[in-house]
């Protein structure tokens, strides 16, 4: 995966060697074109060139044949100085080039083929022309070929180019980490308005670094937050809904109480039968809410779970022998959880009830404990009616119903296994349904051992 450190350290990198390569590439090729330049200087004939320029036209011939040579080579200066020194062009002239006038009485030192590195002088040339007025000077800015690194143009080259260098890889850089925050910004913003829809666009989901990483934990938090809202909805409606009904039959005995005061026990059976529903329904709604409460502490104790699930079946069984279920229990002993015992015995209690709502007469319900090298497995098997493929996994969701049509009479309120899948993620598990081969459901916990 390229990751947002190793572009920023590859990028500063590559501009740093590119900046110094192109200073060492412009430093060498203008000190090379200069010791070039030294390398072919003739200064014999440049003093014949200069003598046979007065001789043929004086003074105006001479600064002709000096213009010419001024805009000839940059890199050697070539003046023409009277006796004080002031140039015949009227150009600035370098006190490096002014010798005092010993040197200028002095006949000039034979030229040489000085080295690449060799110090040399600045004044290759310092010679009297015909007629004793003028004399032939000529030099250069730098006493040896790496000295122009002091030259004034060089050094505007060498920042031109580290400012284009570094300023192209810095605005790559920053492209490439501020565009996809920025894209990342307004889709957090669409969603802010409440455009559950939001997501990044798909070339930000397709980067595989961090920033392409973030926007697909963006892309599941908003679908998780629009899943948390839409489930909220549904909650709402289905607990008005569960509460409705009963509040309606009780509207309803009230009335007939009123009109038929002699069958006055009926009707208050009837109300109490509504009255513990509610309770029923009231009580699971804030069971399940304070179980999704953030950060909620188990009590956490070492348990044997063959005696726990024994429990729960015993607590079961009751109930399934007025509808002659049998309820058949294998689980070896010896195998201890830390858990919760009371939020772990409501939650099989909830799967056993409900596999005996579902069952028919003279059904058997086997429910199973084993453990693997990693893992703790309960299963839970009944013969019903089982559920659609499609429903499988919204069974555990609240106020879920296989039936939508069917009453208080052929179910809960669809809190029980809502209420199971929390219990079992609060002890770091799952739990899961399938259908049986040959008819009935069975749901599995697992537990990390």
């Amino acid at each position: 995966m390229r990751s947002i450190f190793s572009r920023i350290f590859l990028s500063f990198w590559l501009a740093m060697a590119l900046i110094a390569a192109s200073a060492v590439g412009v430093t060498v090729a203008v000190a090379w074109a200069r010791a070039e330049a030294l390398e072919a200087f003739d200064p014999g004939a440049l003093l014949r060139g200069a003598s046979r320029a007065w001789r043929a036209g004086g003074d105006a011939g001479l600064r002709q044949w000096l213009a010419r040579e001024a805009r000839r080579d940059g890199n050697i200066m070539v003046f023409v100085l009277d006796a004080q020194g002031r140039d015949m062009l009227g150009r600035a002239v370098s006190l490096r080039l002014r010798p005092d006038q010993a040197a200028a009485d002095s006949p000039p030192a034979p030229p040489t083929t000085p080295g690449f590195m060799r110090r040399r002088s600045h004044v290759l040339l310092f010679s009297p022309l015909p007629g004793g007025r003028w004399r032939l000077v000529a030099g250069w800015s730098g006493a040896t070929a790496f000295d122009v690194l002091g030259s004034y143009d060089v050094w505007v080259a060498m920042g031109l180019l580290a400012l284009g260098v570094s300023g192209a890889m810095a605005w790559w850089l920053a492209r490439q980490i501020s565009h996809p925050v920025v894209a990342l910004q307004a889709s957090a913003r669409r969603l802010a308005e409440g455009d559950l829809g939001a997501r990044p666009e798909d070339w930000l989901m397709a980067r595989r670094d961090e920033l392409g990483s973030l926007a697909a934990e963006f892309t599941t938090m908003a679908q998780k937050l629009q899943q948390q809202l839409v489930s909220k909805d549904e909650l709402l409606r289905d607990i008005s809904h569960e509460l409705r009904s009963p509040l309606t039959r009780l509207r309803v005995a009230a009335a007939l109480a009123r009109q038929n005061a002699g069958d006055l026990e009926t009707h208050l059976a009837r109300v109490e039968r509504d009255i513990d529903r509610l309770d029923r329904i009231i009580g699971d709604t804030l069971r399940f809410s304070a179980m999704n409460t953030p950060g909620r502490q188990l009590d956490r104790q070492l348990v044997d779970l063959a005696e726990l699930l024994g429990e729960a079946v015993d607590d079961a069984r009751i109930e399934a022998e007025q509808r002659r279920i049998a309820l058949h229990l294998t689980a070896p002993d010896g195998i201890a959880m830390p858990c919760d015992p009371d939020l772990l015995r409501r939650a099989f209690d909830n799967v056993l009830r409900n596999a005996i709502r579902h069952s028919g007469e003279g059904e058997a319900i086997a429910i199973t404990l084993e453990t693997g090298p990693d893992r703790i497995c309960i299963a839970m098997a009944d013969r019903g009616e089982g559920v659609p493929e499609e429903a499988l996994e919204r069974i555990f969701e609240a106020f879920y119903r296989v039936d939508k049509a069917r009453g208080a009479q052929s179910g809960g309120a669809g809190l029980g296994l809502a209420i199971t899948a929390r219990i079992a993620a609060l002890h770091g598990g799952t739990v899961a349904a399938d259908n049986r081969p040959g008819g009935g459901l069975i749901i599995r916990f697992v537990f990390p051992k």
